[in-house]
């Protein structure tokens, strides 16, 4: 099922990663058949000689698209970080595999991207931009669908998939309410958001598929039984207006609109603005360094002995006043 549906290099080769650490405790079996081949006392069976050949193969594989990974890995995490410095918010689509997640991302940015009623349709990582109501800039990543149980071993290989999830600022956590093991479906995802480090996060849990409830009076209780939850149907559209509104107090938090007066003997404090936020307006003076900016909650520690109020707006204002006026008023 993964190997069909992978389709990017990446996805490809978390598929054949995954599929190596499998295979390689597993081929025991045919080297001690092969090993009784061998006599004497003291010497190898060729069994044993071409199982080990298969071990070292297999390590050296795993070692290099564990590397390819990593290569891959930094260019997302490149990728984030640009995406950090133009302040645009991370929402996460997470959730059991066929819960209807990329069908809830082709709605939401009107596009039409593989979505079919099958498992792990979703293996390459996909990210798409979004206008919120408010004008503010969001990016919707969806991602590989869980599992009850899922193994160790394949959260390692997709991680770098998965890095969005962790990075995310929000996580939608898609679930199919219309599946009579809802509640299992809702622990196993759960259990591999805590697996990621993920527990505590902001999240909206969207009720997906309503439409295909047999019966709309449970539907209370499974929003009282789900927290932050949001019932919703991808397909058609159904309550979209709830979970933007929601996504949008959710974003809109965690930025800041700031104006700045800076010295101009700290021009790192301004290349330090840019990298961290989004510079809308920058004025220089013969002292100092404007900055109109939306700048992330986290960042305004620093910047907090800059913020320019009205009291230092009307100094300033005073101060750069012509000598001739000044005196006038006198």
């Amino acid at each position: 099922i993964f190997a069909q549906h992978a389709q990017s290099p990446e996805g490809k080769m978390q598929v054949e990663l995954a599929q190596l650490e499998y295979l390689l405790p597993r081929l025991i079996g045919k080297g001690i058949m092969l090993s009784q081949l061998g006599g004497g006392i003291g010497t190898r069976g060729p069994g044993e000689q071409k199982l080990e050949l298969d071990r070292r193969r297999i390590r050296s594989k795993i070692t290099k698209l564990r590397k390819d990974l990593e290569r891959i890995s930094s260019q997302r995490n490149l990728m984030n970080k640009k995406r950090k410095l133009q302040a645009v918010p991370l929402v996460a689509l997470v959730g059991y595999t066929n819960a209807g997640k990329t069908t809830l991302l082709n709605s939401l940015v009107n596009e039409h991207l593989l979505a079919d009623d099958s498992l792990f349709t979703t293996l390459d990582p996909l990210t798409r931009t979004m206008l919120l109501p408010n004008n503010q800039k969001i990016a919707l990543a969806d991602t590989v669908g869980f599992l009850h149980n899922l193994p160790v071993h394949l959260i390692e290989a997709f991680k770098a998939t998965l890095e969005d999830v962790r990075e995310a600022d929000l996580l939608i956590h898609v679930l199919d309410i219309s599946h009579p093991l809802r509640y299992s479906h809702y622990q196993s995802v759960h259990a591999v958001l805590k697996e990621l480090g993920c527990i505590g996060r902001p999240m909206i849990t969207a009720l997906n598929k309503v439409d295909k409830l047999e019966n709309l009076n449970w539907l209370g209780r499974y929003k009282a039984d789900f927290p932050n939850s949001i019932a919703i149907s991808a397909l058609k559209k159904e309550n979209f207006n709830e979970l933007i509104t929601a996504i949008t107090q959710v974003v809109s938090r965690g930025i800041k609109k700031v104006k700045l007066n800076i010295p101009i003997n700290k021009m790192n404090i301004v290349d330090w603005v840019y990298r961290e936020g989004e510079v809308e307006e920058i004025k220089y003076t013969t002292k100092s360094v404007i900055i109109s900016a939306k700048m992330p909650n986290a960042a305004m520690g620093k910047i907090s002995g800059y913020l320019k109020t009205e009291d230092n707006a009307k100094k300033s204002a005073e101060r750069s006043r012509p000598l001739t006026r000044r005196l006038f008023l006198l």
